[in-house]
């Protein structure tokens, strides 16, 4: 009978611990929500969980954990794993699977009026708390910080000479409550915005007339038209005071957006320190972090701005903003500047006199 050399036994297979916080604080700490709130996002996001259980498999809810604490961390995978308690690779698949299931649900949770009812609708709110007329919500660019680029994918189109940052920028449409209306996160850094609004969606439609007598408010990098509202340039108001009561009423309710995209920094921490991501996968994670911060409005589940994303900012009534308005590429339709400056004027009037709009 032959030798039989002997079997040696199995190994065991160890997995960590893993973690869960000890108070509800800690929780909503580490992952920027209530932990009935994670359990919907998990529901509703990645669906029921598999009766898999083979090699530690993890449940929705942990999924959701692990990529929510992602965002919320400006740190590595490995200090997320230590959090959790499942290893680097397991975070690293774990936070692309997450990322793309929230993504899918975009048209859900990230909606741009489409009808006349839509705008006025989105016009009374604001009316509600807010003194600009007509106004439905609020435009501004948002740079998102990356690290530098590859060589193959150009990196000065992501410089933004004001900022001295490799970035992207970020455009964002808010309602009254801080809520996205629209999101275009496609744009490198270097990009003016005025060329990213104009090649926006959202601009699109409001060109077709659909928006009625409703408009949208905007600094003054922005192009002034019918539907978008700019202040008068800095030097005009100075001697007019009718001007500069028009240019601080829409400085004022022009401040959604910044607090919209405070409260969306403030919550995920990763957008405030350069993305540790493929740089073409940067847009999909600014998207997921947007989509999850409307879904927050929701639940009732809100994480307050802390101020941190509006120091140093340039001056909102400055028509200099430190570039150029549209050198870009010139691309301006004179017939839009016309009658924006037109409205703005008429605008100018109603709210020097106080009259009521009718929304008739």
């Amino acid at each position: 009978m032959a030798f039989q050399p002997p079997v040696p036994p199995r190994a065991v297979r160890l997995f960590k611990i893993r973690r869960e916080p000890i108070s509800d604080a800690c929780f909503r700490n580490q992952f920027r929500f209530e932990e009935s709130s994670v359990i919907w996002l998990a529901h509703h996001f990645l669906g029921p969980d598999s009766n898999e259980t083979r090699g530690g498999a993890l449940t929705n809810k942990q999924r959701m954990m692990i990529a929510l604490r992602y965002y919320s961390d400006p740190g590595f995978q490995n200090g997320v794993s230590e959090v959790v308690g499942v290893s680097q690779p397991t975070v690293s698949r774990t936070v692309k699977y997450v990322t793309d299931k929230i993504v899918e649900k975009r048209d859900t949770w990230i909606v741009f009026p489409s009808t006349t009812h839509d705008f006025d609708q989105a016009a009374l709110a604001w009316q509600a708390t807010k003194r600009f007329p007509y106004c439905f919500g609020a435009v501004d660019g948002c740079l998102i910080k990356v690290q530098i680029p590859p060589r193959q994918y150009n990196p000065t189109q992501f410089y933004s000479g004001r900022k001295k940052i490799h970035c992207f920028n970020m455009q964002g449409i808010c309602d009254a409550k801080c809520t996205f209306l629209d999101i275009d996160a496609s744009w490198p850094g270097r990009v003016h915005d005025a060329r990213v609004w104009r090649n926006s969606a959202a601009r699109q439609v409001l060109s077709t007339g659909v928006s009625g007598n409703n408009l949208i408010i905007g600094d003054s990098a922005y192009p002034i038209s019918n539907f978008l509202m700019k202040p008068f340039p800095l030097a005009e108001a100075a001697t007019d005071p009718v001007k500069r009561n028009f240019n601080n009423i829409l400085t004022t309710d022009r401040t959604t957006i910044e607090h919209s995209f405070g409260q969306l920094k403030s919550r995920f921490q990763m957008l405030r320190t350069p993305i540790r991501v493929d740089i073409r996968m940067v847009p999909k994670f600014i998207l997921a972090c947007c989509i999850l911060h409307n879904v927050g409005k929701y639940l009732s589940d809100e994480w307050e701005d802390d101020g941190r994303d509006r120091e140093g900012e340039p001056n909102e009534t400055d028509d200099d903003d430190g570039e150029d308005e549209d050198k870009d590429d010139g691309n301006v339709d004179g017939a839009d500047t016309t009658s924006g400056n037109a409205r703005r004027i008429a605008i100018c009037s109603i709210l020097s006199s106080g009259s009521h709009i009718s929304r008739q």
